[in-house]
């Protein structure tokens, strides 16, 4: 598995890592637009 996995049928993210890193990743929401500015933050915490 990547790092992440994404199914937009069902709405669920996959990710390969500690739980605990999860939760304290930036907080997202589905009222969130995916903004240059929030994948710059969701890559640099992932270090993509």
């Amino acid at each position: 598995m990547d790092i992440c996995a994404v199914d937009n049928t069902s709405r669920n993210t996959q990710a390969s890592t500690h739980q605990d890193a999860v939760k304290s990743s930036p907080s997202s929401s589905t009222s969130q637009e995916m903004t240059p500015e929030y994948e710059g933050q969701v890559r640099s915490y992932y270090r993509l």
